[in-house]
Parts: C-alpha cells; sequence; structure tokens
C-alpha cells in the first residue's frame, strides 16, 4: 500500500491480499495468499488464477512452488508449479500435485506462499498486514480509533478505521490529503482530520 501511488502496481496500492487470521491481528502471517484459483485451463491440469500483486510480472513469472491450504486449519502442501503464462487478466499455471480431475473441487482455493518471501517494501509502501489494528491519530496527537480492515477502492485503497468514541466506522482513503504518516515501529497512523470526515 502506498499513499503516494509511486510504486510498481499497476491498479491497487496492496501487494498481497493477507487472508489468514494473523494479518487481521495486524501480526505478520506466516503464509499471503497471491492468487485464488478460478477455474481449470485446457485439460492438462492447469488452472487460471486471479492474482492479488498488481506486480503479477514480477511475483508470478519466476514462480518455483506455492502452498494450497484448502480449508482452514488444513496443513499447506506445497506445490511445484510446472508452468506459468501471464495474460491481461489472470495467470495460468501446472503445479505437480494438481490433476485437471482435481480443479472443480479448488475452485476460490487461495494460493500462498511464506511471509519470509515477500520483497521488503521501499519507503512510503505498506503491507496490509502491517497497517491493521495500527493506533490511529490526528495531526495533533488525538487519539481517533484503530485501523480495522484494509478495503480496494477503485482509485485507490481505503483504511476502515473504527472510531473510539463513537464505535462507528469511518472510511478514510488512503491517499496524502488524508493520511498524514505511517509509522510501522510505533504502529501509529496519522490522518489529516477534514470536515465531515470521521
Amino acid at each position: 500500500m502506498n499513499s503516494n501511488k509511486n510504486q510498481d502496481f499497476e491498479k491497487k496500492n496492496i501487494d498481497a491480499a493477507l487472508t489468514d487470521s494473523a494479518s487481521k491481528a495486524g501480526k505478520r502471517p506466516e503464509y499471503v495468499a497471491i492468487g485464488k484459483i478460478i477455474k481449470p485451463h485446457g485439460i492438462a491440469g492447469e488452472f487460471k488464477v486471479t492474482p492479488f500483486s498488481q506486480n503479477v510480472e514480477h511475483r508470478f513469472r519466476k514462480l518455483q512452488s506455492f502452498y494450497l491450504i484448502r480449508n482452514d486449519g488444513d496443513t499447506p502442501v506445497l506445490h511445484t508449479v510446472t508452468s506459468v503464462k501471464i495474460t491481461p487478466r489472470y495467470v495460468i499455471l501446472g503445479s505437480d500435485k494438481i490433476k485437471l480431475e482435481d480443479l472443480d473441487r479448488l475452485r476460490d482455493c487461495y494460493i500462498y506462499i511464506k511471509s519470509e518471501e515477500l520483497e521488503e517494501l521501499s519507503d512510503g509502501n505498506f503491507y496490509s498486514f502491517e497497517l491493521i489494528n495500527m493506533r490511529a491519530v490526528d495531526t495533533n496527537g488525538n487519539e481517533l480509533g484503530f485501523v480495522s480492515d484494509i478495503l480496494e477502492g477503485i482509485g485507490n485503497d481505503i483504511i476502515e478505521l473504527t472510531v473510539t468514541a463513537s464505535g462507528q466506522k469511518a472510511m478514510i482513503p488512503f491517499v496524502k490529503a488524508f493520511i498524514s504518516n505511517v509509522d510501522v515501529a510505533g504502529k501509529t497512523i496519522t490522518i489529516n482530520v477534514m470536515e465531515g470526515l470521521l
């Protein structure tokens, strides 16, 4: 995620959808979802994947393996990638363990990498798990609440802020006009509160 949008993503500001419970707790998850299986492709057992990374070429072109977790609590299964094809809308993958007859029951399953495989981001870029549960303050340091979710918007991502005073949710665009500072180490995000924002 990047409030400046000066990064190597094309449409979104989040590099990977972090779908396990650790990310919702604001902790670094063990596994990070990089795509979702949508349907089979051809008869050789390849399958189409909706990618979550905006840098699709970089994320998938050299992908050698991924993990499949079919249900919550399941042990992640390591798959070796046998083929990669990148199209404008999706990625087509082949796996050493997935056959054509397996794919119907794998629709909508996520594919993961270990979070340790994530690249370090440049200044001003953030993974969503770094922002979840951050304490939110205004530019005078007054407590506002905490970041409860990150949502995908049309032009930029949206921070869902749970406001301490009211318990209500406020949706704040992740752009410089509203986000003054993000302190990852201090787990604090500073918001420029404009009239009607909260």
